[in-house]
């Protein structure tokens, strides 16, 4: 029984060893965890850039998918307008080739009169939306007629300050020499 081991012991003699291995090879050791640092802070990096190119093609998949669905529909809506006024105007003939059309490009609105809804749908909001502009220009004209109507009264009242200096025969020739150039350019010639 001459060594007997507690676990005392046992811990104090660990971590005396380790201690001791880590003094002697602290240099190699900060390597590696400086190494395993950077090899982690890559691979997070990697993984980032990663899913913005996943995120990337995501966008601009769906913006390509949105483009031809939107392409579609436009196409649709100029062939089902052709059809409509191939019916207004009685050429059966091109109706029948633009329905054959629009049949062909999978259409749903195959039903001339749909067509004819929906050709008076769009003009419908073609008017609401013009009518919109309409008014944004109408209240537009009124704000600058407003300003050219304040812009006038000042330039009416400066004139008249002016031609009353001009006739004062009490004023300086000085003063009224000053008078009339400023008319002058108010008003050229």
């Amino acid at each position: 029984m001459r060594h007997v081991y507690t676990s005392t012991s046992l811990t104090l003699r660990f971590l005396s060893t380790t201690v001791s291995f880590i003094s002697a090879h602290r240099v190699a050791l900060l390597s590696l965890t400086a190494a395993i640092v950077a090899y982690n802070v890559a691979v997070t990096l990697s993984t980032i850039r990663l899913k913005a190119h996943n995120a990337w093609v995501a966008i601009t998949t769906a913006a390509s998918k949105a483009y031809a669905v939107v392409v579609t529909h436009l196409k649709t809506a100029h062939l089902s307008l052709q059809v409509a006024m191939a019916r207004l105007s009685g050429n059966w003939a091109r109706e029948n080739l633009l329905m054959g059309e629009l049949k062909k490009n999978g259409a749903a609105l195959t039903n001339v009169y749909a067509l004819l809804a929906a050709a008076v749908i769009a003009a419908g909001v073609a008017i609401v939306a013009s009518i919109n502009r309409q008014s944004k220009a109408q209240k537009m004209l009124a704000d600058i007629e407003k300003e050219a109507r304040e812009n006038t009264a000042e330039d009416v009242k400066r004139i008249e300050i002016l031609k009353t200096v001009i006739e004062d025969e009490t004023a300086s020739i000085h003063n009224r020499r000053k008078a009339i150039e400023e008319l002058q350019s108010i008003i050229p010639d």
